[in-house]
């Protein structure tokens, strides 16, 4: 240190040695970077003294969590990642952050004793990545609309709703490993394709109608990206009440007064054409209609 005056010869001490003191805090080295839903973003932060030198002697980790600063917790844990880091040479990097959930955020990187950092991170919508099944459908009945109708909705890579962008043309198909059991072909009926509002399709008027114990519905999406197909939880299609009659085995020809050489056998079916087996005895009359002389 050098000591001046105006009006006294200047003295100089002795030589001043200022070493880096014991860690007090925690700071930023490198700002941090909005990401979107889903994305994975870096921080990396350094342990300083109280005049802000970096401690490279530090041992301990740091460790780094976030709050949804709108104060709305969707997510109990809304930070993913390595969450824990060695201290090396003074620093701590985090190389792997992810938050799912699109809102603005708080991070809180935290050591022992030392004063904590809190840094400010923003989580946008991301582009399409996804198709989810909001909605998925539930056992119905043969030859009805489905008791619950399916509702997907196009998301990012965090889950968030993708509400902007162009819309996507959705095609509902349908997929069973059942055997089936009165030769129809199974197909699924009612508007399977249609396209995306805001990022949800809203299907109304699909029905199946063959009965059967498993059935899945698949959903494939085309538009501005490609998205993998997504396949709903397994459901049953049970047959319903009786609403017609089929002939099984036709009457032939016979001879008059005699008892019928074939006798015909009718099936009760439901609004799929499934066989209705009901606990309930049912009466049927046959009429004779002859033709016209």
């Amino acid at each position: 240190l050098t000591l001046v005056s105006e009006r006294v010869v200047p003295v100089s001490s002795r030589l001043l040695t200022v070493t880096v003191g014991p860690p007090a805090s925690i700071r930023p080295e490198v700002p941090l970077t909005n990401s979107t839903g889903g994305v994975p973003f870096a921080g990396r932060v350094s342990i300083r003294d109280a005049g802000g030198n970096v401690v490279t002697s530090y041992g301990s980790g740091v460790r780094v969590s976030a709050v949804n600063a709108t104060g709305v917790f969707n997510d109990a844990h809304p930070l993913f990642g390595h969450l824990t880091q060695g201290v090396v040479a003074g620093s701590a990097n985090f190389t792997d952050l992810v938050i799912r959930e699109a809102a603005s955020y708080t991070l809180v990187y935290s050591s022992s004793d030392l004063l904590p950092h809190h840094s400010f991170v923003t989580i946008a919508v991301g582009p399409p990545a996804k198709l989810h099944i909001k909605t998925q459908p539930v056992p119905s009945t043969g030859g009805l609309f489905l008791s619950t109708q399916p509702v997907v909705t196009i998301r990012d890579l965090g889950g968030n709703l993708v509400t902007d962008g162009s819309p996507f043309s959705l095609t509902a198909s349908l997929l069973t490993n059942t055997t089936h059991t009165h030769g129809l072909t199974s197909p699924l009926h009612g508007h399977t394709i249609l396209p995306s509002v805001s990022g949800v399709v809203t299907y109304t008027d699909l029905l199946i109608r063959e009965a059967a114990p498993l059935y899945f519905l698949t959903f494939s999406a085309q538009g501005s990206v490609t998205l993998a197909p997504h396949t709903s939880v397994s459901f049953s299609v049970v047959p319903g009440n009786a609403s017609s009659l089929s002939v099984n085995t036709q009457p032939l020809a016979s001879v008059g007064g005699v008892t019928l050489l074939t006798q015909p056998l009718l099936t009760l079916r439901d609004a799929g054409g499934n066989r209705v087996a009901t606990a309930t005895a049912t009466t049927v009359w046959v009429q004779l209609v002859s033709p016209a002389a």
